[in-house]
């Protein structure tokens, strides 16, 4: 990210969905982050980034308790399916924490 007095260069790889309200936002004249100017995007920027990650292990704590739920009540093949595809998922995001990414 480089940041000026008036301007903010972000440079993706890959698309960011956490990044996307920014966008949103950014597309409305009377947003509060084009009213507040470059140092507050680039703030909103890094925020973002650091929460988002958070809103996705919400997510699948979430999905986790309903098929917790559906596994007791009724279990099937396809709710196993998905809580081992959910591990998976937590495994992958646990290897990306410990290298630091």
């Amino acid at each position: 990210m480089f940041v000026g007095s008036q301007l903010v260069i972000t440079l993706e790889e890959v698309e960011q969905e956490i990044l996307e309200t920014i966008r949103k936002c950014l597309r409305e004249d009377s947003s509060i982050i084009r009213r507040m100017g470059a140092d507050y995007l680039a703030y909103s920027i890094c925020d973002a980034l650091v929460d988002g990650p958070f809103l996705l292990l919400d997510r699948l704590g979430e999905r986790l308790d309903d098929l917790e739920d559906i596994l007791l009540v009724r279990p099937d093949r396809e709710a196993v399916s998905e809580l081992h595809d959910l591990k998976r998922d937590l495994f992958l995001l646990h290897r990306l924490k410990c290298r630091g990414i």
